[in-house]
């Protein structure tokens, strides 16, 4: 495989796995879709792929992507075939528990002849004229740096899936394309992945959406962003990185080993401020911007093909300023190459999901980051609840995020052999302490106790007037404080984490 998407194709809840083949092998004409049957958390179970025969076998299926064409709710597929420079749709036909497609649809993209032959590469659907339907654009690759973004605007109606004809920009070197709105308008522009091969282009294009509402697309180039003729860029991620309200963007540089992330300080013209870089060992190919820990800030996560690992780096941005932990590396498949994030599940967490040529598998990654309880000091109580059912439970402590041991029932615990965890009248010394479930002597989530207290200032500028903070109690030695803006008077000696 060398793509991956998730959406809900047959509308049982779950989210189900498309994938493509690319160059090689008897099923490279395929585009194949895993149906979710799982039914308990971290207990995935996938039917059997539907293969759908969607091209001449040998002419690859090189990436997909998933949305609702015709405007009927089913997100239907699209998929590009760069042998034989189509894009075909298929439109969902699915009912829960059977998924099922129409004959596709297929567009010529461009020719593949001539000087400027090209086929396409990648493909992504946003609406990029207003009218409320996805419409599609296309890079497309050829030799000698001849390549094009091509555009194609979406008709459909009624449930009958149709498009314009293909309208081109020639743009040296583009490689992937990817949609994201990055000004003030709200409208989706594009970035476009550069192959830099010689050509003094920069890592990164990108082309702001400048056609009129409703109707056709349009778009203008903007001066080219990263680095000059050195860093390959083979995917792009947007999301709000610091909280700002703009949408950032995170590139995966394949040939070095980094990644880098670009401010957005776009208003009317999109611009970027210089790339800031994050070590990634081996080179990185695929890039997911998406939530993992649940504390309402983008992680990022990034295939690491040239160790066989993937890395997520957890966000601890502020606004106007980049900060991400040290990356924790997980090993993977061989190759591991295209990725995205969804819950799968049904836990409200997201999950990893990675293309892996190497291992002609798709690979996924449990979401097992611990969780934070808030809770207000000095004293607090509150409960936990294993999302596992088995026949046995038993809850268990740790100090040190390693080490777990078994807890009983008294003083600050209850119901440590059942599915819930009452924890009554914790002081905030338990700051930093972790609990887990077993269920059936297999470990769950991870819990972690947090005591913080949050200033509001709605009373006045003194850290004394219990008034002023979002607990309504004073903070403690033992609790996380967090001043998002405002002047705090401090007119004696205080204590806090």
């Amino acid at each position: 495989p060398t793509a991956v998407a998730t959406a809900d194709i047959d509308g049982d809840g779950k989210n189900d796995i498309v994938t493509t083949y690319g160059y090689f092998g008897s099923t490279n004409n395929y585009v194949s879709v895993f149906r979710n049957a799982t039914a308990a958390v971290e207990q995935l179970t996938f039917a059997p792929p539907v293969n759908i025969v969607a091209g001449t076998q040998g002419y690859s299926g090189f990436e997909v992507t998933v949305s609702d064409i015709d405007g009927d709710t089913k997100p239907d597929l699209v998929a590009v075939f760069s042998g034989e420079n189509t894009v075909r749709i298929f439109r969902n036909i699915s009912t829960p528990g059977n998924i099922a497609f129409a004959p596709p649809i297929g567009y010529i993209t461009s020719s593949p002849y001539g000087p400027d032959g090209t086929s396409p590469v990648n493909v992504t659907a946003a609406d990029f004229t207003g009218d409320g339907k996805p419409d599609l654009a296309f890079a497309s690759f050829g030799l000698d740096n001849w390549c094009k973004v091509t555009y194609m605007q979406n008709l459909s109606a009624n449930g009958t899936i149709a498009f314009g004809a293909p309208e081109h920009y020639m743009l040296v070197d583009a490689y992937r394309v990817f949609a994201a709105c990055l000004t003030d308008d709200n409208r989706p522009d594009l970035g476009v992945a550069i192959n830099v091969n010689g050509s003094f282009m920069k890592q990164i294009a990108t082309m702001k959406n400048v056609g009129a509402v409703n109707g056709g697309i349009s778009m203008q180039q903007n001066e080219g962003t990263g680095d000059e003729n050195s860093t390959r860029s083979y995917y792009l991620s947007f999301g709000d990185l610091d909280g700002d309200g703009k949408t950032d963007m995170v590139a995966g540089n394949a040939n070095a080993s980094s990644i880098s992330l670009f401010k957005n300080t776009s208003t009317t013209y999109i611009t970027f401020s210089p790339a800031e870089k994050l070590t990634a060992v081996g080179g990185c190919y695929g890039v997911s911007v998406t939530d993992f820990d649940g504390d309402g800030k983008l992680d990022i996560a990034a295939g690491l093909p040239g160790t066989n690992k993937i890395a997520v780096w957890k966000n601890q941005s502020t606004p106007g300023t980049f900060s991400f932990t040290t990356p924790r590396e997980f090993i993977t498949g061989k190759g591991s190459g295209a990725l995205t994030a969804a819950d799968l599940d049904g836990d409200n967490r997201p999950e990893l999901v990675l293309a892996t040529p190497g291992d002609t598998a798709i690979t996924i990654h449990y979401n097992r980051l611990p969780t934070n309880v808030e809770l207000c000091p000095p004293l607090a109580s509150t409960v936990i609840s294993s999302p596992n059912s088995g026949s046995t439970y038993q809850w268990q402590m740790s100090t040190d995020s390693v080490n777990f041991t078994n807890v009983s029932n008294g003083g600050y615990y209850g119901g440590t052999t059942t599915p819930t965890l009452q924890l009554t009248g914790i002081p905030s010394s338990l700051n930093g302490y972790q609990f887990r479930c077993l269920t059936n002597g297999n470990p769950g989530y991870v819990w972690t106790i947090q005591f913080k207290n949050t200033w509001t200032g709605s009373s006045n500028n003194l850290w004394s007037n219990a008034a002023n903070w979002s607990c309504g109690t004073l903070p403690d030695a033992n609790t996380d404080v967090y001043i998002p803006a405002g002047r705090v008077v401090i007119n004696s000696n205080v204590t806090v984490r």
